[in-house]
């Protein structure tokens, strides 16, 4: 069916400016498929808008950059994300991976599945929330890519002293001296990618996409017939199949089979201790034996 804008949800971020959620399931419910390949996917026409979006001495590449993650998971794009470039059709077919890492007493992996704001637990949110929290109190204020913290925000370029101290706490946080109370989720899910590219739009398809543009006062071309079609980009979504794959910890000797080999080993060894004894009671007997029958000659022959 088509789309609509309720089912994009926008947000903020540091990096990328505005950005927007697909089947955030925030608006609505959750989208869902019964049938796997490209034409079963989200299929979206995409506009750079490289006049309107874009600031020149900011932003060197134009494309999008997208994400794919779990809905109530807090994306970062900026650590995990790949980029899309106009003038192309990108094909990205999907499959999910569940990892399953064994709890205490293996691990300290995280058993929640969510943090106190209610938002699915990753390990990259926990790190954030927590650099965020530090800059603010040590410094009063937060780096300004962390917009979509409840925070205020540093004058970096005003302030050398709120630049200095952002510039320690990101020091010491490089370093791990802080915010080392964030493990892995012992159960996450995860999406394994598969990309590919081709040129579009097509000849043939060029004056189907002049209507569309039409519609919204666009075109592909300029009044003096430059090639406008760098400022556009299709993206298709979709799963390759519904088969997941699990990856799950499992410990190497489990408690029944360490106990199992304890006694195993004991009870060679006590095996081997018991014939020793036995062997050694033999030869005494026997050297007892013999040295009776020696008296026994040496008092016959006297």
């Amino acid at each position: 069916r088509p789309c609509t804008v309720s089912d994009f949800t926008q947000f903020q971020n540091g990096e990328y400016g505005n950005c927007y959620t697909f089947n955030s399931g925030k608006n609505r419910s959750v989208l869902s498929t019964n049938h796997v390949g490209p034409t079963n996917g989200l299929i979206v026409e995409l506009d750079v808008e490289q006049a309107k979006e874009y600031i020149g001495t900011l932003t060197e590449p134009a494309g999008f950059r997208l994400t794919l993650h779990r809905q109530g998971e807090v994306p970062f794009p900026e650590d995990d994300g790949f980029n899309i470039p106009p003038s192309h059709s990108t094909y990205i077919g999907i499959r999910q991976v569940v990892i399953d890492r064994k709890g205490p007493p293996y691990s300290n992996c995280q058993t929640s599945q969510s943090d106190s704001s209610g938002t699915l637990y990753t390990k990259p949110n926990c790190l954030k929330t927590c650099l965020a929290e530090e800059m603010f109190s040590r410094c009063g204020c937060v780096q300004p890519n962390f917009i979509n913290f409840n925070y205020s925000l540093c004058h970096v370029t005003q302030r050398m002293d709120q630049r200095q101290c952002l510039d320690d706490v990101t020091q010491l946080f490089s370093e791990d001296r802080l915010c080392n109370s964030c493990p892995d989720p012992c159960r996450r899910l995860v999406y394994q990618k598969t990309l590919s590219l081709e040129r579009w739009p097509a000849k043939s398809y060029e004056y189907l996409l002049e209507e569309k543009l039409a519609a919204l006062n666009k075109t592909i071309y300029d009044d003096k017939g430059n090639d406008f079609r760098g400022e556009y980009a299709r993206l298709v979504v979709y799963f390759e199949e519904f088969n997941y794959q699990v990856i799950s910890e499992r410990p190497a000797v489990e408690v029944v089979g360490l106990l199992s080999s304890i006694g195993g080993t004991l009870g060679l060894y006590v095996g081997l201790s018991v014939l020793s004894l036995v062997e050694f009671i033999d030869v005494f007997l026997n050297m007892i034996y013999f040295l009776w029958i020696w008296l026994s000659h040496r008092i016959l022959f006297k």
